[in-house]
């Protein structure tokens, strides 16, 4: 087992390099993703803004940016919209679910999740959970993606 932490770490550099160059995905292209791994959204000026991982990649990539997805499974459209309305420190004084029944945060959210589904996506396989949590923090990190938070809730 020792040893396995820098053996793990020492592969990040590479598969960043693989993310950035690989295709530059549209919601309707998601068909041929791999089920595991981490996925970069990307705004129109290819800028990343968003890092996440999954165990089942399309439904996922889909649910950040469907009408109905809940704060749940929408997290980064979420963020977007507590950003717009200027309700960054939202969670002390109210929950997300009360925020989802505000009609003005609704309008918002449901903007927010319409400019997601546009966005384009770049993804790449990893396949073990310990390697997608840490190279999720890594790329975050290393790509200065803006909506990517580590505090705890």
């Amino acid at each position: 087992m020792k040893g396995e932490f820098t053996e793990i770490i020492n592969k990040f550099p590479g598969w960043l390099d693989r993310l950035q160059k690989s295709e530059s995905l549209p919601r309707n292209q998601l068909q041929k993703v791999p089920d595991q791994g981490v996925y970069v959204f990307y705004d129109e000026k290819d800028q990343p803004l968003y890092v996440g991982r999954s165990d089942r990649m399309r439904p996922r990539l889909l649910a950040h940016g469907r009408p109905s997805s809940g704060h749940e499974s929408a997290t980064f459209a979420f963020m977007l919209t507590k950003e717009n309305l200027n309700l960054q420190e939202t969670g002390i004084t109210r929950s997300r679910r009360d925020l989802q029944m505000d009609k003005k945060f609704a309008k918002k959210y449901l903007e927010k999740k319409e400019e997601v589904s546009k966005m384009k996506v770049r993804v790449i396989e990893i396949i073990d959970p310990a390697e997608q949590a840490l190279f999720e923090i890594y790329a975050s990190l290393e790509l200065e993606t803006p909506y990517n938070v580590w505090e705890n809730h």
